[in-house]
């Protein structure tokens, strides 16, 4: 199966990058929030999406420009909410998913750039799949799941551009996601 894969450039002169550490290393500070970006880099024969490094940012400003290769431009005081409320959310040619730390796409968050919304699945860092409670849908249709490789219940979220709130049964427990057409 071939992957149609966004290509993402780090020409950021404004971007402060996080260090990046192991999936199971990255921690929050209290009160502190970070937005990263991960690239689908391939998939593999079972359906799992491949993903490139984790790069995370002060602001979901910087962000946003890094998983579109800058050509999404967001005002640098724009916070995750009012993007998700704006016109600017129909960046699903890069993203085929957005995952939020807190309701109504606020907190901390985790894009997923790509372009292939063919069923394949991704299993979260410890820090986000702890903490999901909101997702923006890049795909039509979003599942995730409460096991890892696409196991367990599981709560979907629908519509290209939307940003929904996850079902108590999902919440704060999403350890895989499935990005689906």
């Amino acid at each position: 199966m071939r992957v149609r894969v966004a290509i993402v450039t780090a020409a950021l002169a404004v971007a402060t990058v996080v260090p990046a550490a192991s999936a199971a290393a990255v921690s929050q500070p209290a009160g502190a929030q970070q937005h990263c970006v991960v690239d689908v880099v391939g998939e593999a024969d079972d359906g799992e999406l491949i993903m490139g490094t984790e790069r995370c940012f002060e602001t979901f400003t910087e962000a946003t420009s890094y998983a579109s290769g800058g050509k999404v431009l967001l005002p640098a005081d724009m916070g995750p909410s009012e993007f998700a409320s704006s016109s600017v959310a129909a960046v699903s040619s890069y993203t085929i998913g957005i995952h939020y730390t807190a309701r109504y796409g606020t907190g901390s968050s985790l894009t997923v750039a790509g372009s292939s919304c063919t069923g394949g699945w991704w299993n979260p860092p410890a820090w986000m799949a702890t903490q999901m409670s909101s997702s923006f849908n890049g795909c039509p249709w979003l599942k995730h799941y409460t096991g890892t490789n696409g196991t367990g219940s599981y709560a979907s979220t629908y519509g290209v551009g939307t940003t929904d709130n996850l079902s108590s049964t999902v919440e704060d427990n999403v350890w895989s996601v499935k990005y689906l057409s």
